[in-house]
C-alpha cells in the first residue's frame, strides 16, 4: 500500500509541476501583454501630445482684442440698397400710395 501511495504522490506532484508551470507561463503572457499596452498608450500620449503642440493656439494676451472691429465688419460694404435689384415695387413706393 505504502508503495501505490508513493506512486501516487510522485505522479501528483509532476502534475503539481505541471500546473505551476503553465500558470507560470500565463501570467509571463500577461505581463507581457500588460507592458505591450503600457507601451502602446504611451505611444498614442506622445502622438496626441505632438498634435495638441501642432494645433495649439499661439495667440498674444490681448484683454482689448474683443472690443476692436473684425476685418470683415471694418471692411467697407456697398449699400444695402444695391446689394439686391428690385424687381417691381420697393417698400417705400407701396407705402407712400394712400390706397394701400
Amino acid at each position: 500500500m505504502r508503495e501505490g501511495t508513493a506512486r501516487r504522490n510522485a505522479f501528483n506532484m509532476t502534475r503539481v509541476e505541471y500546473r505551476q508551470y503553465e500558470m507560470d507561463k500565463k501570467q509571463a503572457q500577461l505581463d507581457e501583454a500588460e507592458r505591450a499596452r503600457a507601451r502602446s498608450e504611451q505611444d498614442r500620449e506622445a502622438r496626441l501630445e505632438s498634435l495638441r503642440n501642432t494645433v495649439a493656439v499661439k495667440v498674444d494676451d490681448d484683454p482689448s482684442r474683443h472690443l476692436r472691429d473684425t476685418e470683415a465688419s471694418s471692411s467697407s460694404r456697398p449699400p444695402e440698397s444695391t446689394l439686391f435689384a428690385t424687381h417691381g415695387y420697393s417698400d417705400d413706393t407701396i407705402l407712400r400710395d394712400k390706397r394701400a
